[in-house]
């Protein structure tokens, strides 16, 4: 292809004429290489006839690449010619006298193309100095030799210019004897010979010395010089003589090689081998033009041995003849011949076609525009005269020769060429010189059409339809594209591309050459079950064309996707007591396959989780539905495994659906405080307005709002002297009691929750006001001080003495208690009647025993502690009250983490830390118990532990022991508020174990009852023992529990006489009271755990000081024939608990 495209316009622009301007530049030989010779743009006029920018689109070159010239020389882009290497003009230009090189330089592109004739005159500089061929000759002169005898001296050479070459020569030395005799040419001295001036005589001098000089004609003038020695020898005195000097003769530049062209003669006036003459050329002829002539030495003859064409050569040559005797010391004559050359019409015209492209041919692009530029061409003769003029023609009816100078022609189109029709044409040139008879020459000049690319590639068909799998392997080959196209060359080949991804990015590839399409990405059919993808076909040609095809892509589809849920797990709710084949809900998942692997069943896993089997699902759709009814209290929620299978094939996957059981407020609240009708709260009748009596305890088994309550009095306040939170139970003093001292006021308790429609339970709650020490403080008062003295003095020795016998009583019954209680027992304590007589101390009428109030300590009733063993140390501190439902209340009474220290106490080293509140939460809302660790036999009464263990149960009362306004307890250290006055020693934080003494045991008399009543400060001795630090081991326990823990639990072997007392006849809870709320769920699955039905309690504002502990006051009884009952055990005349 070539590499040049031509689209040339109708006309050149610049060339009006067939003659060409010519631009001269004279450049000084010997310059350095890249020299500037000229501004080609300025000095052919360009910027007179074109704009800045088009000019700058002018590209230049030399059109005849094979003139040796053009190697001398290089064209810049922006017009300046320079030298590329040193001018020599004695190497370009040896022996002329102008030294011009031309240059032919065309301008390009080809709509701005002409042709600039660039003359370049190498001017000289005086390098070189004369040179003699040798530098020093010996010539021999017979002494006869007579006066005006002449030599022939070599010419020196000077290749530089004429202007610069040799102008003289200058003799030194014996030029007595000697002078120079030069004969002027053209161009400086043609001849130099030595004239013998005088006789010589061999007897006189034998030898002479002479130096011959030449003189150049530059500035500075340069010299060379040759020496000739002259020796003088006798005999030979007639030199040979040439019949003229000058000799002159016309050959025909085609004079065969051999021929002779001209004949010398000289004659010699002596004898013998003195007379015998000899031929030859000069030394400046033999060295210069001996290549082309020669001359026989005995004829004289002038023979040519080279050519001598003019139009490559000179037109006249001039030779220097020697003629010479034959003596020992021959003597010689000299003589010029002039040859001029004559040229004869021995060349036709010659043509050279510069095709300006890389490749030589002459090319023309395809649907160029008429006379466009085709070729140029170049015509010479090298004959002379009118034997080198010339004309020339086309013999073609396609194309047109214009002539651009006398030498110079182009070649134009006459109309367009379609390459697809015809790709080459044929077109000879004819040129004719003038001669007679003429000579012609025919060049043949081929003319290829070039294509141009107005083809663009076309696919066979407008889409492909094409089926491929999906879950294919990266590489794998959809098909082969393979499109055509009607140009040649780089126009018609073809690269292929995806313009359109089909929305898949990078899932297609293709090669640009075969056109094989492969897959770069797997295809899912689930995502997309067709591809639609535009091809493209791209040439290459400039600029390039291209045609598009759509490739529609079909996926197969495979069963290669399990069903998948819609959603990542479900959550449905029900409420609970509903029919069975309630629906729950529906499942649903989907299968991204086609419609033959996509169907999908259902089922449940019921080998996960436990509870599945409640519930089925329909195979098919995927609704779920109960198969019974559906308890909250029993299972609060169920997690279910459902499985979606892909039908016919071994594909499923699995989900959780956790299904809530809802509340209904199907449970009415439970009251566990008061236990009964016949409890009674205490409160002193100076009570300050605000304070808190007591607190109603209740739960709810139901959840959520339906368990929460509400409590109101609704009954027994006639004075409003009583409030009630309505929130947290607590009964709150809202009026002063000073005018109801020892008045009971029987309230009625209503605990309601919050459901829909709400339930409720009702309860009786006593309460006696009473009477304080506020009118015994006024009567002293209005005592004089001496009265007053008096009476404190009293008052003092009677303390002392109680003190002195407390403390006899403590001994003694410290030193008593193991010998009295060897085994453990346990009561039922029944409330007694509250008109209990409480100085009976062995009991009344009805078998009922006595129990002192202040003996009996209670524990906080927020949670179950088991307290197998007592030791010293303070009750622990409880901080929370823990409700069923998860729910705490701070605690405003603190008790102290140590008991102070006291002459009584007997404390272990290791004294009871303070339990901290978290031992105190709940587990799951699970009822926690704080198991001690066992101290060694002896250290404790287990029949006193088991009392605490199951009066824990009965409510406790609040107020302070040193009150005057009155208190539902004692203090808690097991002495009455009168007694609390008379042992100071006693420990006040310990809590006390109720001593219980029964009057009689008669099996056949009915329930021995136990009395619990205030006592005196006379009655029995009080025990000190207080419970050990908590060991932090936590584990649940259920309500139950208190009936067994007896037999998990170890005890020290006691006597046989001692029974236990059962507990069968405590107040039980309800049965829905029990914890039995579950939830079943899979291992996967995380299901809240339920909470304990039970509502919380806050302790309120009662300063609680020093008490650790909390009794209620009034009566209790003990019904012991139960206890006979259950164990079928005879109890002794007297035990103490």
């Amino acid at each position: 292809m070539a590499t040049w495209m031509y689209l040339v316009l109708a006309f050149y622009f610049g060339l009006a004429s067939c003659e060409l301007d010519v631009i001269e530049y004279n450049v000084i030989e010997e310059q350095l290489p890249n020299s500037l010779v000229g501004d080609i743009v300025a000095d052919a006029g360009l910027r007179d006839r074109y704009s800045a920018d088009t000019i700058s689109l002018f590209t230049y070159e030399f059109l005849t690449p094979s003139n040796v010239y053009t190697s001398y020389f290089v064209i810049e882009r922006s017009g300046l010619l320079r030298t590329s290497k040193t001018l020599d003009r004695d190497s370009l230009c040896r022996g002329q006298r102008e030294c011009d090189l031309d240059l032919d330089i065309a301008i390009k592109p080809v709509e701005y193309f002409q042709i600039l004739k660039v003359v370049i005159h190498v001017q000289d500089i005086n390098d070189n100095s004369p040179r003699f061929p040798k530098d020093h000759v010996t010539w021999s002169l017979s002494e006869t030799a007579m006066p005006g005898a002449t030599f022939a001296v070599s010419l020196a050479s000077d290749p530089d210019s004429p202007s610069n070459g040799i102008k003289s020569y200058e003799l030194t030395g014996n030029r007595d004897f000697f002078k120079l005799q030069v004969t002027p040419g053209e161009t400086g001295p043609s001849d130099v010979h030595l004239v013998l001036e005088r006789s010589l005589d061999h007897e006189e001098a034998v030898a002479y010395s002479l130096v011959v000089s030449a003189h150049d004609g530059g500035t500075p003038r340069e010299s060379g010089s040759m020496t000739v020695n002259v020796e003088v020898v006798d005999a030979n005195d007639n030199a040979p003589k040439f019949d003229n000097k000058t000799y002159e003769v016309d050959v025909f530049e085609n004079a065969a090689l051999g021929a002779t062209i001209a004949t010398v003669h000289a004659s010699d006036a002596d004898h013998g081998e003195n007379a015998r003459v000899v031929y030859a050329l000069s030394e400046n002829s033999a060295s210069d033009l001996g290549d082309l002539f020669r001359v026989e030495g005995d004829t004289g003859n002038v023979v040519v041995i080279g050519s001598l064409d003019s139009d490559h050569g000179r037109e006249e040559y001039v030779l220097g003849l020697v003629a010479k005797d034959s003596a020992a010391s021959p003597l010689a004559d000299y003589a010029k011949l002039t040859i001029r050359i004559q040229d004869i019409n021995d060349h036709a015209p010659t043509v050279t076609i510069n095709s300006l492209t890389s490749s030589g041919v002459v090319e023309i692009f395809e649907n160029s525009p008429v006379n466009s530029f085709v070729t140029h061409l170049s015509v010479h003769d090298p004959d002379k005269g009118q034997n080198g003029q010339f004309s020339c023609s086309l013999d073609s009816t396609d194309f047109t020769l214009e002539q651009l100078h006398v030498t110079e022609f182009k070649i134009i189109s006459v109309y367009e060429f379609d390459r697809e029709k015809q790709a080459e044409y044929e077109v000879s040139l004819i040129c004719t010189d003038a001669a007679t008879p003429p000579k012609t020459s025919v060049e043949v000049i081929m003319v290829s059409i070039l294509d141009r690319n107005d083809h663009a590639p076309e696919f066979p068909q407008d889409t492909y339809f094409v089926t491929f799998r999906e879950n294919n392997t990266i590489g794998d080959q959809i098909m082969r594209l393979n499109a055509s196209d009607d140009d040649i060359g780089d126009n018609a080949l073809i690269e292929y591309s995806i313009a359109n991804l089909g929305g898949f990015p990078g899932s297609l590839a293709i090669d640009e050459v075969t056109g094989v399409v492969t897959a770069s990405a797997i295809f899912d059919y689930e995502t997309k079950i067709r591809y639609e993808y535009v091809v493209v076909a791209t040439d290459k040609g400039d600029p390039a064309m291209s045609s598009s095809a759509t490739l529609s892509i079909s996926l197969s589809d495979i069963n290669d996707n399990p069903p998948v849920f819609v959603d990542e797990s479900y959550k449905f709710g029900t409420f609970e007591n509903q029919a069975s084949g309630t629906e729950i809900g529906t499942v649903k998942a989907v299968d991204a396959d086609g419609p033959r692997h996509n169907k999908i069943s259902y089922e449940i896993d019921y080998s996960q989780g436990k509870g599945a089997e409640v519930f089925k699902i329909d195979a098919w759709s995927g609704k779920i539905t109960t198969q019974r009814v559906l308890d909250h209290e029993s299972v609060t929620s169920y997690c279910l495994v459902v499985l979606a299978r892909n039908y016919g094939y071994d594909m499923h996957t699995a989900v959780n659906v956790s299904i809530d059981v809802a509340d209904k407020n199907d449970n009415a609240p439970i009251i566990i405080y008061p236990i009964d009708d016949n409890t009674t709260a205490y409160v002193n009748s100076n009570a300050e307005v605000g304070l808190v009596i007591t607190h109603i305890e209740a739960f709810d088994l139901d959840v959520g709002v339906n368990s929460f309550l509400r409590f109101e009095i609704i009954s027994g306040d006639r004075y409003g002297l009583f409030d009630m939170n309505p929130v947290d139970g607590s009964l709150i003093v809202q009026s002063s009691l000073l005018d109801y001292a020892e008045d009971s006021f029987s309230l009625g308790i209503l605990v309601s929750d919050q459901g829909s429609p709400p339930m409720s339970a009702i309860s009786q709650l006593r309460v006696h006001v009473r009477s304080s020490a506020s009118a015994f403080s006024r009567g002293l008062a209005s005592l004089d001080e001496g009265v007053l003295v008096i009476i404190v003095a009293g008052i003092i020795a009677v303390m002392l003495v109680c003190g002195i016998i407390l403390l006899v009583l403590v001994v003694r019954r410290h030193q008593r208690r193991h010998l009295k209680y060897a085994a453990p027992t346990t009561a039922t304590l029944d409330k007694a009647a509250d008109d209990a007589d409480p100085d009976d101390e062995e009991g009344g009428a009805d078998g009922t025993i006595a129990v002192h109030k202040e003996e009996i300590t209670f524990r906080p009733t927020d949670g179950i502690i088991q307290n197998r063993f007592f030791d010293s140390g303070p009750w622990p501190q409880f901080d929370f009250i823990q409700d069923p439902h998860g729910h705490s209340s701070p605690l405003s009474k603190q008790y102290p983490s140590r008991p102070p220290s006291s002459q009584g106490s007997d404390q272990r080293s290791d004294s009871p830390q303070e339990l901290p509140p978290p031992f105190l939460h709940d587990s799951h809302h699970r009822l926690y118990y704080c198991e001690q660790p066992t101290l060694p036999v002896g250290s404790t009464i287990p029949s006193q532990l088991q009392a605490q263990d199951l009066l824990q149960l009965m409510p406790p009362t609040t107020g302070d022991a040193t009150s005057d306004r009155g208190s539902l307890t004692d203090s808690g250290r097991g002495l009455s508020e009168e007694g609390d006055h008379q042992s100071p020693n006693s420990d006040s934080t310990a809590p006390r174990v109720v001593a219980v003494r029964p009057s009689t045991l008669s099996p056949s008399s009915g329930p021995t009852k136990f009395t619990v009543y205030p006592p005196t400060s006379s009655r029995r001795p009080r025990t000190n023992q207080a419970l050990p630090s908590p060991h932090h081991s936590w584990k649940p326990i259920s309500y139950n529990d208190l009936r067994r823990q007896d037999s998990l639990q170890g005890r020290p072997e006691v006597p046989p006489r001692t029974s236990s007392i059962a507990t069968g006849s405590l107040p039980k809870l309800p049965p829905k009271a029990q914890p039995r709320m579950q939830t079943f769920c899979p291992p996967d699955v995380t299901v809240a755990p339920p909470r304990p039905p039970r509502q919380s309690r806050s302790r309120s504002s009662m300063d609680y000081g020093s008490d650790d502990g909390t009794t209620t006051s009034g009566s209790y009884v003990v019904d012991l024939s139960e206890v006979a009952e259950a164990d079928d055990i005879d109890y002794p005349e007297d035990i103490d608990v």
